[in-house]
């Protein structure tokens, strides 16, 4: 190995024991030119939540949406032709192509800094003689839209995102043609975190999500929230990603045979977090579930969490459970979701 490439081995493992402390990092990055083209890799390539902490600062840090404004292509720039044309022409065209070094994506943190840059820095340049309630409609469409243009320019620019977190996909204009550009773009997704409780369209859940779950070569851990009545596609997509997941957590209703049967492959998880209705129209598939859980034997699994309501019919696979895993795990909790009831100790399942 050349004396070169040692020292930039030995640079590039500075910045990776330096994380999550960005400060360490961003004082790194000025030690001289070397140490900047090395660093800003990883000072950019999971951005928003360490700004999102620094809010109590002066707003500054909120300029990153600027950077990335500036890197918009002639298409995303004429959509902006009437509302925000000036505020994009003032943003000073970046250096480097920031987006190209993104890898994790958390859509809600970029959505808070999209609105605090509209408020902040191009607020000037926002119609002021509109009444109230029709510039707070022209704010939540400009944020929208704004925060779509900005993911198509991840996905269009960045080939290595490992992290997707969607909590709330009513803000993007489009959910569906989101997914299909995470589709065509994404194939390295380690982490997968997903709440589509606000999102009625079944052919994402039924076909798309689990197309893209598919394609992913190393999906360790994922998470989806979701009021469809039956996620059984995206589960037995899962089964082909066994092997490498490390987490799951499903919080919605499984209405499947061979899917609920597939939870007995996932014999690597570390971390387990279900919901079981014992009171829906998939009632039975659900006890299924439970059942599935209390007979399998997950090796490696230091962390289980159900969720369950109408626990009064499932004590048995509970105790069950807890005689599998009691003394194993690092954390074992049961979770009635009836209000009155709360967290279910172990026991109360005993009694």
């Amino acid at each position: 190995m050349s004396k070169a490439l040692l020292i930039s081995e030995i640079i590039e493992n500075f910045f990776i024991e330096a994380y999550p402390d960005v400060i360490t990092q961003r004082s790194m990055v000025l030690v001289n030119r070397s140490w900047c083209s090395i660093g800003l890799k990883h000072l950019w390539k999971a951005p928003f939540a360490s700004f999102l902490y620094e809010m109590k600062k002066p707003p500054k840090h909120m300029m990153i949406i600027s950077v990335y404004v500036s890197l918009f292509d002639a298409e995303s720039i004429s959509v902006f032709a009437k509302s925000l044309s000036t505020a994009i022409a003032a943003c000073q065209k970046s250096t480097y192509n920031y987006a190209t070094f993104l890898e994790h994506l958390d859509v809600d943190n970029l959505r808070e800094l999209v609105e605090r840059w509209l408020l902040n820095f191009a607020g000037e340049w926002l119609p002021s003689f509109f009444p109230y309630e029709e510039f707070e409609d022209l704010f939540d469409e400009l944020t929208m839209t704004l925060l779509t243009h900005i993911c198509k320019l991840f996905l269009n620019n960045s080939k290595k995102i490992t992290h997707l977190c969607i909590k709330r996909p009513e803000f993007l204009i489009d959910i569906y043609t989101f997914w299909k550009y995470v589709f065509n773009t994404c194939s390295n997704i380690s982490t997968l975190d997903l709440d589509l409780r606000n999102i009625k369209q079944p052919e994402l859940m039924k076909t798309l999500l689990p197309e893209i779950i598919k394609k992913q070569k190393n999906l360790k851990n994922f998470a989806l929230a979701s009021n469809e009545q039956d996620i059984s596609s995206v589960v037995l997509a899962l089964k082909e990603q066994a092997n490498s997941l490390n987490e799951l957590c499903l919080l919605a209703s499984i209405g499947d045979l061979e899917a609920v049967e597939s939870l007995e492959l996932f014999t690597n998880l570390k971390t387990l977090d279900v919901f079981i209705d014992l009171e829906n129209s998939t009632k039975s598939y659900n006890q299924l579930i439970l059942s599935t859980l209390s007979k399998t034997r997950f090796s490696k699994l230091e962390n289980m969490r159900i969720t369950v309501l109408g626990s009064d019919t499932a004590r048995s696979d509970l105790k069950q459970i807890v005689k599998n895993y009691g003394e194993t795990l690092k954390e074992l909790s049961f979770c009635d979701s009836k209000p009155l009831q709360g967290d279910l100790t172990i026991l109360d399942i005993y009694n």
